[in-house]
């Protein structure tokens, strides 16, 4: 079952191409994602913006995130590893939000052992 997650980019990615970093994450040997677009922060103005498919040579940015499709167990992998931009630590190692907003659109923690046991069974 595929779920879509928004992550952050690793830091060896933010100066890498879409094209690159997708051929990275659809051949993770352990953790296999489909890339399917990106939002980018405007230089231009405040408010951000979907590229859905981007084009391979696009430069991906620092600030960048990915909207991918991958399983529970990728959700688990990109928590752990501080890729969830609402999970409370994010891939630069500080803390930020505690709660994130789940799928369904309730407000629930990210940390699946922090969570109630029925909410638990969508995040898994």
């Amino acid at each position: 079952e595929s779920l879509p997650w928004q992550i952050h980019l690793r830091r060896h990615q933010s100066e890498l191409t879409y094209g690159e970093v997708f051929a990275e994450l659809v051949q993770d040997g352990q953790h296999p994602v489909l890339p399917i677009g990106l939002l980018r922060s405007s230089t231009g103005t405040n408010k951000p913006y979907v590229v859905t498919n981007p084009k391979s040579d696009t430069r991906l940015r620092e600030n960048d995130l990915l909207f991918v499709l991958g399983d529970r167990r990728f959700g688990h992998a990109a928590y752990q590893e501080g890729l969830l931009p609402l999970s409370g630590k994010n891939g630069r190692g500080s803390p930020k939000a505690r709660w994130s907003l789940a799928w369904d659109g309730s407000n629930a923690p990210t940390d699946p052992e922090s969570t109630p046991p029925r909410q638990r069974r969508h995040m898994r």
